[in-house]
């Protein structure tokens, strides 16, 4: 039989944006109010907690928060924190949340959850379920829910091949730095010269080659990035105060996005590892970054950038011929026909692609079901702690349903250039919006 146990809330994510919906409740909820929080990860950290560990954050540290609480780092405003470090924040918040508002907070950390219809006394009817063994399923009766799950950030893995040998080495992101990979790649047998493909190009793949770069002597000559359409990164060093996004918000008429891609580029406050790019997605870095890579990878004509698309099967395989391995790149023109690009045995590979599936978790789904008794806080304003402190706001003030019409929505399409800059207008316009309808 399940165990059962009442509560005044339910929070469904323990990283950035559950915190935020969890510091935003505590306004309304009474001393001692009991909320179960419910987790797959075994901490609170979230996406944080599986991030490669050279990772920092795009902007400063003092911006990435919950709610308006100040960290405890005693850095400079501008410096962007590690992910043990942000990974400390968050936890240090949630703490600092339950004790000054004495919640009974009960944890259910590696569980998942499932949501039922109303019980007949109008009851939420929630089943916690526990993500491997060693627990119970756990029945819970809330009064309300919020899932807090932000953007659903799934870790780089190394790519699976269709026909597995030993030719080729597939890794992910979080491999990169460890004891075994930077030996192989500086003295292995058979490796220690060969080429390192990149597979994508945001702030992963960025990442992924200024470590390389920084840890791996003479490997500039080896770097391989497989780049797509090439992305867009706002200027750090330039994008650094409130009113660099005025002169692109004053362009976008809806449709014309690579004319506002190209006048940030053209006016120092974007960049990109290759010269036309048309993707965006609101990711920073600096000069510095972006220079070191330019120079490892050279001019397209060199043929280390290679602008195309690396063909997978539908299960996310990789079908390579190990005996003469090579790569299925799709090219930018659609009619020009995908080719095979040879690669030596020995290469290694480096998954940064997307990590973010926007039209899956955040364009088709509401923020109210169950009588405006659950409460989808969506990464809807862009950033997902952001989003998740004032939709939380809204709907414990049970102001939500009647905000609603007048909330804007980003609607995710496959055109990237669009997507970063549309979200970019819904971020400033969504905000004041909403900071208009919360109290002093």
């Amino acid at each position: 039989m399940d165990e059962t146990l009442q509560c005044d809330l339910v929070i469904v994510g323990a990283g950035y944006a559950g915190i935020n919906a969890l510091n935003s409740a505590a306004y309304y909820l009474p001393k001692g109010a009991r909320v179960v929080v419910i987790a797959k990860e075994h901490r609170w950290g979230g996406q944080w907690l599986d991030a490669y560990e050279y990772v920092r954050l795009h902007q400063p540290h003092v911006v990435f928060t919950v709610g308006n609480r100040p960290w405890k780092l005693k850095r400079d405003p501008s410096y962007r924190a590690t992910r043990d470090e942000i990974v400390s924040h968050l936890q240090c918040c949630a703490e600092e949340c339950v004790e000054e508002n004495k919640i009974d907070l009960i944890k259910l950390f590696g569980y998942t959850y499932r949501l039922f219809d109303d019980d007949s006394d109008g009851v939420l009817s929630i089943k916690a379920l526990p993500t491997s063994g060693g627990g119970g399923d756990i029945q819970l009766y809330p009064k309300r829910l919020i899932v807090a799950t932000g953007n659903n950030i799934t870790l780089n893995k190394a790519l699976k091949w269709k026909n597995p040998k030993n030719s080729i080495h597939s890794l992910g992101p979080a491999d990169v730095l460890n004891a075994k990979s930077v030996f192989h790649m500086r003295f292995g047998e058979g490796t220690k010269d060969k080429p390192i493909f990149i597979i994508g190009n945001g702030k992963t793949a960025l990442d992924v080659m200024n470590a390389l770069l920084s840890n791996i002597p003479g490997v500039s000559s080896r770097l391989r990035c497989v780049t797509g359409r090439g992305m867009n990164f706002l200027v750090r060093e330039e994008c650094n105060n409130s009113t660099w996004w005025i002169p692109l918000l004053e362009m976008f008429n809806g449709t014309n996005e690579q004319e506002c891609l190209t006048m940030m580029r053209r006016t120092g406050k974007m960049h990109s590892i290759v010269d036309d790019p048309v993707s965006f997605f609101n990711a920073y870095s600096s000069r510095e970054e972006i220079q070191n890579v330019r120079k490892a990878l050279g001019a397209e004509s060199e043929g280390r950038l290679i602008r195309g698309h690396l063909i997978m099967e539908e299960d996310g395989s990789v079908a390579i011929n190990h005996e003469n391995p090579a790569l299925q790149i799709r090219p930018l023109d659609k009619t020009v026909a995908p080719y095979t690009l040879p690669i030596p045995k020995g290469s290694y590979i480096i998954n940064c692609t997307d990590q973010i599936d926007l039209l899956q978790h955040v364009q088709n789904r509401g923020l109210l079901s169950h009588n405006s008794r659950v409460c989808y806080a969506n990464p809807c304003f862009g950033q997902s702690g952001i989003s998740a402190n004032m939709i939380t706001h809204l709907f414990m003030l049970g102001i939500l349903e009647d905000a609603l019409p007048n909330i804007p929505r980003i609607e995710y399409s496959d055109n990237k250039g669009r997507n970063g800059v549309l979200s970019m207008f819904i971020i400033v316009c969504g905000l004041v919006m909403v900071q208009g309808l919360l109290p002093k």
